[in-house]
């Protein structure tokens, strides 16, 4: 039998975007483990980071218009 392991999500929406670009360099300084890997598509980019406790976080951003 498959199983639902997550639903939703939260979504941001900031007023100025240029100011969230080190947001990751931030992260990797309080102990998040930034994974290397990003996927471009038509739905935007995609990348995931690692929490101090385990907890693996999608990041997105919507695609260029």
């Amino acid at each position: 039998m498959k199983r639902v392991t997550g639903i939703g999500g939260i979504f941001f929406k900031s007023a100025s975007p240029e100011k969230l670009y080190a947001l990751l360099k931030a992260l990797k300084a309080e102990g998040v483990e930034i994974d290397p890997h990003r996927e471009d598509g038509e739905y935007g980019r995609f990348g995931w980071i690692t929490d101090p406790d385990g907890t693996r976080i999608e990041l997105w951003e919507p695609p260029k218009k």
